[in-house]
């Protein structure tokens, strides 16, 4: 019984990652959303339902549009494989309690396509800091990890007060200005900061910014200027809960 429900999770994962993955790519590219269907990004043919499953898809393409022959990128289905697997993982931690299963699930997804979004264009869109926060609260409140106090506003000042301080040091001392965090990326760390406590705040931190630094140095072989942060930050959040529960 539990191999034929993680079956059945992770093909919704991975159909729910194909969606994902496509109305990320949608946003980036800022075409609209729903209304258009999938098509190939060199003749812009539209795909058939069969090539729209996900992995079978493409294989069954050959990797390649049925019309003009061109390879289609392979990050599609790595980014539904990943997120398929994030959804059976999730399955495995939380099957004892099936709404945080499906909260954490929302949060994943969520946490998918800010990524996916701030790798192709570097920003991250208010409305979904929004409905992370929403889910996010829910989530926490399932497994009884939802605490805010009068504290929690304090702390949440803590990384808008941190990159104003550092980033103006660092601009009178190398008399450039230097931006060290965007401040998407401190949308999303105000959240943590008010809604975790301190000790797993200062885990993601420390856990993003190592994957981050190995992000970067493999990132400088090609582009010197595009060090997405939200993938360091939604990997860091994702795998300590999952230690956490697991």
């Amino acid at each position: 019984m539990f191999i034929l429900a993680g079956i059945s999770i992770l093909i919704l994962g991975l159909y729910i990652g194909s969606f994902v993955t496509a109305v990320a790519f949608r946003i980036a590219s800022e075409e609209k959303t729903f209304v258009l269907r999938s098509k190939c990004d060199n003749c812009e043919v539209v795909l058939s339902f069969l090539h729209l499953i996900p992995i079978l898809g493409y294989i069954l393409c050959k990797g390649k549009c049925i019309k003009c022959k061109k390879s289609i990128s392979i990050k599609y289905t790595i980014w539904e494989v990943l997120h398929g697997c994030a959804y059976l993982l999730n399955f495995y931690v939380f099957q004892n309690n099936m709404l945080a299963f499906f909260l954490f699930c929302s949060v994943t997804s969520i946490l998918f396509l800010i990524s996916i979004i701030d790798i192709q264009v570097m920003y991250i869109y208010d409305i979904h800091i929004i409905i992370l926060f929403i889910f996010f609260v829910g989530f926490l409140y399932s497994v009884g990890e939802l605490k805010i106090t009068p504290f929690s506003f304090i702390k949440a000042g803590i990384p808008l007060c941190f990159k104003v301080l550092y980033e103006n040091i660092r601009t009178k001392i190398t008399k450039e200005k230097v931006i060290v965090i965007g401040i998407g990326d401190i949308k999303l760390f105000t959240i943590l900061f008010f809604l975790l406590d301190f000790s797993k705040s200062i885990m993601i931190i420390l856990e993003a910014g190592l994957i981050g630094m190995l992000f970067g140095l493999l990132k400088r072989q090609v582009d010197d200027n595009h060090y997405p942060f939200i993938p360091s930050i939604s990997l860091s959040l994702y795998t300590l809960f999952i230690w956490v529960f697991l």
